[in-house]
C-alpha cells in the first residue's frame, strides 16, 4: 500500500509540470547489437489516426506532431511486410525518450521516460519486476522447461501466487484513480472479463468527463460494449456471409436454421490448441450430428492451401468458410473474437445458447437442447 501512496504523490507532482514543446515529440535512440534490428525506418501507431514515419540515423530519430487532444497508447514499431515490436508508450504533449538496448542472446533492454500516463505505467511494471526478482522468478521460469512435474507445478503455483499480487497493485490504484487514462486502457483490455452493466457504468464516468471527448478508446470500449451485449445468451446471433472451400457463399441464418444447435467454431491450421482439439470435436460431431446438431467453421486462416490441408487431414467433416484475412476475418471481428479455439452454440431460431464454453461444457450443452 505504501509503495503506491508514493506512486500516486509522484504522478500528483508531474500534473503541474508544463513542456516548451507545444504538441508530442518523441525521441529514440538505439544501440547494442543493431543486427537484432530488422529495420532503421520506424513507426509510431496507434492503428487510427497516428502513423509517423522516421528513419534512424547513427542510432537515432525523433517523432514530432501537432497538439494532442487527448494522450494515446501507441506502438513502436520497424516498417516491414511483418513489422518488428519495439516498444509500447503513452503518446502526450511534451517530449518522451525511448532508449533501445539491443543484448546479444537477450531481450531489448528498453527504458522509456514520459510524461505522467507513462510514469504510471512504468511504475506499476517496476513494482511488478521487483516483486518477481525478490522470489527469483527468472531462474525458475528458465529451469521450467527440464524440471520434474513436481517441480513444474510447484513454480506455476508460486508464478499464479505473484500474479495476482500484481494485479493487485493495478488494482489499487484503478480504484485510487478510477478515470485516469490508465484505468481507460485497463477497461479496454479487461471488458471480456466484467459484466456488461460494470463496464456501462465505468464507460460513463469517462464520457462525462471533456478531456476524453476525443479518445478513440472511449470509441472504442463503448463499440465493443455493444458488440458483447448483441452476443448474450437469448439474443439473435449476428447473421454473415462468407465463402466456403469451394468459394461459394454461405449464408448463416440459412444453415441454422437446419439443425436445432449449431456450434460456430473459431479455428485456424496454425493454431496448435485447435488442431489438438479437433478429434475430440469430430468425435462429438458423430454423435450428435444425426440428433440435428451442425457445425460451420470459421477459419482464420490466410493460407489457403494450409487451410484446406488442415481440414483433410483432421477430418473435419462440416461446413467451413473463411475470407482468409487472418486476424481481421470479418466473421471473426462481429464476433469479438480475440482468440482461438473458441465458439458460439446458436439454436434453430438463431438465438444465442451460450458464448465461449470450455471444452468439458460442450457435451452438456448438446445433452440439454437435444
Amino acid at each position: 500500500m505504501k509503495k503506491l501512496f508514493l506512486l500516486g504523490a509522484a504522478v500528483c507532482a508531474l500534473w503541474s509540470c508544463t513542456s516548451s514543446v507545444e504538441g508530442y515529440k518523441v525521441n529514440v535512440a538505439v544501440k547494442g547489437d543493431l543486427s537484432q534490428l530488422k529495420s532503421d525506418t520506424l513507426i509510431l501507431t496507434n492503428s487510427a489516426e497516428i502513423a509517423d514515419t522516421v528513419v534512424l540515423a547513427e542510432g537515432k530519430a525523433a517523432f514530432e506532431g501537432a497538439k494532442l487532444d487527448t494522450p494515446q497508447y501507441v506502438m513502436l514499431v520497424t516498417k516491414g511486410e511483418k513489422p518488428q515490436r519495439l516498444a509500447k508508450l503513452f503518446l502526450e504533449n511534451g517530449v518522451s525518450n525511448v532508449d533501445i538496448n539491443f543484448v546479444e542472446g537477450a531481450r531489448p533492454e528498453i527504458t522509456i521516460k514520459g510524461g505522467r500516463f507513462q510514469t504510471v505505467s512504468d511504475s506499476l511494471s517496476a513494482l511488478q519486476e521487483e516483486l518477481f526478482k525478490a522470489n527469483n522468478m527468472d531462474s525458475l521460469m528458465k529451469a521450467y522447461g527440464a524440471a520434474d512435474e513436481e517441480t513444474k507445478a510447484a513454480i506455476y503455483k508460486l508464478y499464479d501466487s505473484l500474479s495476482k499480487v500484481a494485479e493487485g497493485y493495478t488494482a489499487e490504484y484503478i480504484a485510487a484513480h478510477p478515470t485516469s487514462l490508465y484505468a481507460l486502457e485497463n477497461l479496454a483490455g479487461s471488458l471480456e472479463e466484467i459484466e456488461i452493466a460494470e463496464a456501462e457504468a465505468k464507460l460513463a464516468a469517462f464520457k462525462a468527463l471533456p478531456e476524453y471527448a476525443a479518445n478513440k478508446n472511449v470509441e472504442k470500449v463503448e463499440n465493443t460494449i455493444n458488440i458483447l451485449k448483441s452476443l448474450q445468451p437469448g439474443q439473435v446471433a449476428p447473421d454473415f456471409v462468407q465463402n466456403d472451400t469451394e468459394g461459394n457463399p454461405v449464408k448463416f441464418s440459412d444453415f441454422y436454421k437446419k439443425n436445432k444447435v449449431t456450434m460456430v467454431d473459431f479455428w485456424a491450421s496454425w493454431c496448435g490448441p485447435c488442431r489438438a482439439f479437433n478429434p475430440t470435436l469430430t468425435k462429438i460431431y458423430k454423435e450428435y450430428k444425426k440428433k440435428g446438431f451442425g457445425i460451420i467453421g470459421v477459419s482464420l486462416d490466410r493460407d489457403k492451401d494450409a487451410w484446406l490441408k488442415a481440414i483433410k487431414d483432421d477430418k473435419l467433416d462440416w461446413v467451413h468458410v473463411s475470407d482468409l484475412g487472418f486476424w481481421n476475418n470479418e466473421v471473426a471481428k462481429q464476433y469479438h473474437v480475440r482468440y482461438i479455439p473458441q465458439s458460439i452454440f446458436v439454436d434453430q431460431e438463431g438465438k444465442i445458447l451460450k458464448r465461449q464454453p470450455s471444452h468439458e461444457e460442450i457435451e452438456e450443452l448438446l445433452k440439454a437442447n437435444l
